[in-house]
């Protein structure tokens, strides 16, 4: 759910453009689903370009030949669609003529301001696609001022558009203004400074770095790297209140330390500030003392990590560097009550390189983005709701939540006096104090540092002692390290670590039945034996989190250093070199020590509980590998996706697990480690309509401890939840829980509740909402031209009768309360009688249209009727 595919960047938008003479033409096939239940997708198999407008005269009654490509490739006219205009059909021309559909609030280009957010936050699908003329007379902006009163449309409805092939991605200014950014320097957070008190210079983001690996090699001196995290700026959202969120906390992995968890840090806003719709202000994030109060020392949060000569492996400095300049963090977002996962962001890193200076710093405004998967929903042209079309077809869309202020630094640091030392454990017993003492003579030992999934490559000096030929047998205890007996991958290790020993052809003798390989040695002979040690194992309880909390930050300026540490001991693997009368002539130990690796990206996955989860990933198109995971091949340049299936467990586990993604064929080291997580939730399903309540219990069940608990859902404004605050569950006691929905978008939605130990703050349950929401029974339509520019906006009037012979009270509601206000909320009508409804339009600064619907519900927030507005500014 959660989590789609990658695609290549020049599938993902198509972008609108003109030339006079040219035209292209994408040719693209649909694989819908064989069962209505399950989501139709399209895919993108083939492409082609073809021009009809230049030299067209040559078209005629000639077959055109097209070649359709594959994969991810740059348009050659750097374009995606083009479009062309013929005066009239006159014989030798061709005409051809294309036109892209779209969906959602925003299709004629919606204004900015409210509008834009409000299309960044709102699906596509709640488009209603039923005006199809224009009847209203054009009306004079002092007429509108006046609240003229709105006449209604004659429409027909008719079918749902198709779904894009385009990713709804929400445009979002990445820039705060002079005011946000004057507003978040003065709340004094601590500066980053070089060892001698001086501010680190200062880089820009969105420039270009300049990386010179010599000059940061020949920097002997240790790095600390830092990240501050200063501010959130909350972006008004569908289903939230603009409060949220109101306290949040941050998981991520910075190379090889443990993943970090910082504590709750509560969002502050300023009440001197006045602030705009158009430009909300950063909240300032502080951190909260353990009785509820806010610290009072410096603001933000600063988390540092040391990277040093006691931290480094020989010869690890370039691999870090590497990783600093082309990788990025990935940090996730969490709502630190609810403990739903607000968004993601990621981080590029490259900005703390610090080419030869003594510290430099950069400030950074992330987007935080979340996928939703909405499905549409058909026009209901009765009043049967529950009719649903042949089809329910899925879009993707990514939802910016709000924007994070994170400032990087690098000080260059001191090497620590602190260094790492590995003592093997000497705990043996007498047999084994004896044995160890009689192949002390002939052991060799090793010390490697090994993380998951690279191989590390050894050769190991084989010497026969003996005055006459022997044939040696070597046998391994572990199959994680093993004989390199191809004689293509031994070359291949030798070339990659510049190994300057011979090789040999046809070295080793393999024999189905023997311990291991086998090879001959002339007396007194010594020959290389290559050895590979790679481990796909990564055992989770030996992933130590570091999670922040106010005793381990410092309360003066909230700073806290995570350290390396080591996850496991070290363990022992050992190759037993036998001669032909069985006795050993060398060993050879291997200690290993675990050390984290490097994740790349992270997936977090939402699926119901005690089902398989089957998810493809599509792999980014930073290479065109030639062979992935063991014995699998893809051809350069098709769609290559990595397909997942999981089995299910009960709400509320989670399951880790890593994904490697190798781009040569012998495995060496994986290109990319992806961290995945799924969560299984309880499923349950509702069928409902837009605009109006619906109920739907659930049933959550003590353990064997008391608890306090609250529950808390994704979208506060949509799902309301009874019992609303902190109740106590007794042990083994079932509470039944009352969920109220009341959705303002059509299609098939997913919406999550989570149950919260507040004390502990754990999960205790969680549920998966999954809405089948159908669109209302439209009663009329309507259509007003509201000016743009000048702030004021526009007022209009419409005219609702009470069908009842009795007095009756009720609620005004709107889908899109940021675009219309009601001039009264709710209203108390006699029977028969009529009653005028006041609309207030907000003000646009720019052209577009949007469709707004206006229901009329009763006191059970049952709707009784709804309106259409179709809103033009012009």
């Amino acid at each position: 759910m959660p989590t789609q595919p990658m695609v290549p960047s020049d599938e993902v938008d198509a972008v609108h453009k003109s030339a006079p003479r040219s035209s292209v033409c994408a040719f693209m096939a649909q694989l819908s689903a064989t069962s209505t239940s399950r989501a139709a997708f399209l895919h993108c198999l083939r492409w082609g370009i073809w021009s009809p407008f230049q030299q067209a005269t040559d078209l005629k009654g000639e077959e055109i030949e097209l070649v359709l490509q594959g994969g991810a490739k740059r348009n050659p006219h750097g374009v995606m669609v083009y479009s062309a205009q013929a005066a009239a059909n006159t014989p030798g021309t061709t005409q051809v003529r294309e036109k892209l559909q779209t969906t959602g609030p925003n299709v004629n280009s919606a204004p900015k301001g409210d509008v834009t957010r409000c299309s960044c936050a709102c699906s596509a699908v709640s488009s209603i696609a039923h005006l199809e003329m224009d009847v209203q007379p054009d009306v004079s902006p002092s007429a509108q001022d006046d609240g003229d009163q709105l006449q209604e449309l004659a429409f027909t409805p008719v079918h749902a558009p198709v779904i894009t092939l385009r990713m709804n991605v929400p445009s979002s200014c990445s820039v705060s203004s002079r005011s946000s950014l004057a507003h978040l320097y003065s709340a004094g957070f601590p500066d980053i400074v070089d060892c001698s008190g001086q501010v680190a210079e200062v880089l820009d983001p969105t420039e270009a770095v300049p990386f010179d690996p010599k000059r940061e090699e020949t920097d002997a001196q240790g790095n600390m790297m830092v990240f501050q995290f200063l501010a959130f700026t909350r972006i008004p959202g569908l289903g939230v209140g603009p409060g949220w969120p109101e306290d949040v906390h941050f998981t991520f992995q910075f190379y090889r330390f443990p993943p970090v968890t910082s504590q709750q840090l509560k969002l502050l806003t300023s009440d001197k500030v006045q602030r705009k719709p158009s430009d909300p202000l950063p909240c300032v994030l502080a951190s909260i003392n353990k009785d509820g109060t806010i610290n009072s020392g410096a603001p933000g949060l600063q988390v540092q990590f040391r990277v040093d000569q006691s931290f480094l492996k020989p010869g690890e400095k370039r691999c870090f560097l590497r990783y600093l300049a082309l990788h990025t963090m990935h940090i996730d977002i969490w709502d630190s009550n609810s403990l739903l996962l607000i968004g993601s962001t990621a981080i590029e890193l490259k900005y703390m390189l610090r080419q030869g200076k003594t510290a430099v710093q950069a400030l950074h405004e992330l987007e935080v983005l979340t996928t939703d998967y909405v499905g549409e929903d058909a026009l209901v042209t009765s009043a049967d709701p529950g009719h649903r079309p042949a089809s329910a077809p899925v879009t993707v869309h990514t939802i910016v939540r709000g924007r994070l202020h994170v400032r990087t630094g690098n000080i260059d640091a001191r090497p620590s006096r602190e260094f790492h030392q590995n003592k093997l454990s000497e705990e043996h017993s007498k047999a084994e104090s004896i044995t160890s003492m009689l192949s002390q003579a002939i052991t060799t030992q090793h010390l490697l540092y090994a993380s998951l999934g690279s191989a590390h490559y050894m050769e190991f000096v084989l010497k026969n002692p003996f005055n006459v030929p022997q044939t040696v047998t070597i046998h391994s205890d572990d199959p994680e390290l093993s004989v390199i007996t191809n004689t293509e991958e031994w070359r291949y290790f030798k070339d990659l670590t510049k190994t300057p020993t011979p090789l040999e052809e046809n070295m080793f003798h393999l024999d189905p039945g023997a311990p291991g390989p086998r090879v001959y040695l002339r007396p007194k002979e010594s020959v290389h034996i290559p050895l590979k040690y790679q481990s796909f194992l990564c055992e989770h309880s030996t992933l130590l989190q570091v999670h922040l909390n106010p005793r381990s930050v410092n309360t003066y300026d909230n700073r806290a250093e995570v350290r390396w540490v080591t996850l496991a001991p070290p363990t022992r693997h050992q190759v037993t070199f036998r001669a032909d009368d069985g006795k050993p002539v060398a060993i050879c130990q291997v200690n290993v020590e675990p050390t984290p690796h490097v994740v790349d990206q992270t997936f977090r996955l939402y699926h119901p509980e005690q089902c398989f989860l089957k998810k493809a990933i599509r792999l980014p198109p930073w290479h065109h590998p030639t062979g992935l995971t063991r014995g699998l091949v893809l051809v350069p340049g098709e769609p290559q996706d990595v397909y997942l299936k999981v089995p299910g467990s009960p709400s509320p586990h989670i399951k880790m697990f890593f994904v490697m993604v190798f781009t040569d064929k012998w495995m060496a080291a994986p290109s990319q480690i992806w961290q995945v997580y799924v969560h299984f939730l309880e499923r349950v399903d509702v069928s409902c309509v837009s605009g109006q309540r619906s109920c739907q219990s659930v049933v959550l069940r003590g353990k064997q401890a008391m608890r306090k608990v609250k529950c808390f859902s994704s979208h506060p404004q949509e799902i309301e939840v009874d019992p609303e605050g902190v109740f106590v569950l007794p042990p083994s006691a079932v509470q039944e829980l009352q969920l109220k929905v009341q959705p303002w978008q059509t299609g098939s939605r997913f919406l999550y509740v989570n149950a919260v130990d507040v004390e502990q703050r754990r999960l205790v349950a969680a549920w998966l909402l999954c809405l089948n929401v159908h669109q209302p029974v439209l009663s009329k339509a309507f259509e007003v031209c509201v000016p743009v520019g000048g702030g004021r906006g526009s007022s209009r009037k419409i005219t609702y009768t009470n069908p009842y012979t009795s007095g009756r009270r009720f609620l005004l509601r709107s889908d899109h309360p940021d675009l219309l206000q009601f001039k009264e909320d709710q209203f108390q009508i006699g029977g028969g009688d009529s009653y005028t409804i006041g609309l207030r339009f907000a003000p646009s600064q720019s052209p577009g249209s949007v469709e707004i619907l206006v229901y009329v519900n009763n006191m059970e927030e049952k709707t009784e009727e709804t309106f259409c507005v179709k809103v033009n500014y012009s």
